[in-house]
């Protein structure tokens, strides 16, 4: 993986938090009241994000617990390829795009990085699973939150109806950090069909994001 030199963020300690729980829980408002009241806007054609309002104190607690309810929950779901029967086909007209993350024990697993598609939230990526989003033909560009902006770290697609494209969420930690409540560098890359079909083996289904 060829790799430049990154560029640091000038989001605050809970940039990369919050997203998890503005976005990631959108079906726990109660939780999302009581853990903070910030939420962090990503702006990926800018390099940059935006905060409203500041954390509580109680938020690392809240993406602790968040973090082992969401993989004691996906380690019940089956595989993508487990769950080929019951996945629809492409619908007419569109483009399937296939975003997955492998669980690689130690790297990262606790935490969920927000992806974006042309600079709108797209869905967080949990370690260990998949989920797909049909679109019209175009052009998108895919990113995915990262504390470290590194080179290459994100992916643009030209799609055509009926095609799939199959995209990993990868995490480096190599890079030391300051200033970053998680200290990963991420990135979006598009991989062959072979390497996905072999990685939904292993990965949870998640359904359409």
């Amino acid at each position: 993986m060829a790799m430049g030199r990154p560029s640091f963020s000038s989001a605050p300690l809970a940039g990369l938090l919050d997203p998890l729980l503005c976005a990631a829980v959108p079906d726990l408002p109660l939780l999302k009241t009581t853990v903070g009241r910030s939420c962090v806007h990503n702006h990926p054609e800018s390099g940059g994000m935006s905060v409203e309002g500041a954390p509580t104190r109680t938020t690392a607690s809240a993406l602790l617990v968040l973090s082992l309810v969401q993989l004691s929950g996906c380690a019940s779901e089956p595989t993508v390829s487990a769950s080929e029967a019951q996945i629809p086909p492409v619908p007419p007209g569109l483009a399937r795009v296939w975003v997955l993350r492998q669980f690689s024990p130690g790297l990262a697993t606790q935490w969920a990085p927000i992806t974006y598609v042309n600079g709108a939230i797209l869905a967080p990526s949990y370690a260990g699973t998949a989920f797909y989003r049909d679109f019209p033909a175009g052009t998108y560009d895919f990113t995915v939150a990262s504390c470290v902006h590194d080179f290459n770290s994100a992916q643009r697609l030209q799609l055509a109806s009926g095609v799939q494209a199959n995209l990993e969420v990868q995490v480096l930690s190599d890079f030391g950090t300051w200033g970053c409540f998680d200290p990963n560098t991420y990135y979006v890359r598009q991989i062959p069909r072979e390497r996905a079909e072999y990685y939904f083996q292993q990965v949870r289904y998640l359904g359409s994001r």
